[in-house]
């Protein structure tokens, strides 16, 4: 009898949070916040590159992951952080930790400019980062550190109710030892702008405004830091790269990448 109980309670508390006609509950402004920032941490493009170019022949292709502490309400994960032809019911509890498997590309240009892009896709609920970058290496580093600019841009899309764009710019400093390895790191600053909409065609229980309809925006700036490692197991063949980052809400994120190329 009390499992019965129990069961008929989880079925309503289902039901009352994906059905619009039985109302709404609204996210408190600090939940909310740790949801903007969540996705602005994992949106920031980066390349795991060092400062110096690849040259005109320069040509890479790599497979990697990002590793993110999700740190926002499971609830509200369970509710926005989904496809959009999914239904919340059926939508699976969020862990604590994000894995994100990534494709990664680059090409080097005249004039010690390269550029590239990654694509990365969350297994659960399909939902995928578009990013590129385009860098600048004025100074090579042949017997001092090398120095670059990086600019970037984020793309998040396929979320049921969440749209999710950033702009980086960064500086990167690196330095390598006998050609085998580089450590590297950048700083810099991003630009975000997060929407999140709810009502009936979003199938959204939890929402950001009292009466459950509209949309949510925010455009905000933060920090970018970084610090990584490259080693050349073949040198201009094959490297191996990790990089730990720290964004916008203080919190530690990994990524690594292997990666075939001049």
């Amino acid at each position: 009898m009390f499992l019965a109980r129990q069961s008929t309670l989880k079925l309503i508390v289902c039901l009352y949070l994906s059905c619009s006609n039985m109302g709404f509950s609204a996210i408190s402004d600090q939940d909310a916040q740790s949801y903007f920032r969540f996705l602005a941490r994992i949106n920031i493009a980066s390349p795991l590159e060092h400062a110096g170019s690849h040259g005109t022949l320069g040509l890479g292709l790599g497979m990697g992951l990002g590793v993110y502490h999700t740190s926002v309400n499971n609830e509200i994960l369970r509710e926005h952080w989904r496809n959009s032809n999914q239904a919340v019911l059926h939508n699976p509890s969020p862990s604590q930790r994000l894995v994100l498997p990534r494709f990664y590309f680059h090409k080097g240009l005249p004039y010690a400019v390269d550029f590239g892009f990654s694509l990365a896709q969350d297994v659960t609920t399909k939902t995928r980062i578009w990013s590129g970058f385009g860098q600048w290496t004025p100074i090579e580093g042949m017997a001092m550190p090398a120095l670059a600019l990086r600019g970037g841009f984020s793309r998040c899309m396929g979320l049921a109710a969440t749209d999710a764009s950033s702009l980086s710019m960064d500086g990167v400093l690196s330095y390598g030892f006998l050609k085998l390895l580089t450590i590297y790191g950048t700083a810099g600053l991003s630009r975000h702008q997060v929407e999140v909409r709810s009502g009936d065609e979003f199938g959204t229980g939890l929402a950001l405004t009292p009466n459950g309809y509209g949309s949510m925006e925010s455009t905000f700036v933060g920090y970018n830091r970084s610090v990584g490692l490259q080693f050349q197991f073949l040198p201009g063949l094959a490297t191996a790269t990790t990089e730990v980052q720290i964004a916008t809400d203080s919190r530690l994120s990994f990524a690594a990448k292997f990666s075939l190329g001049i």
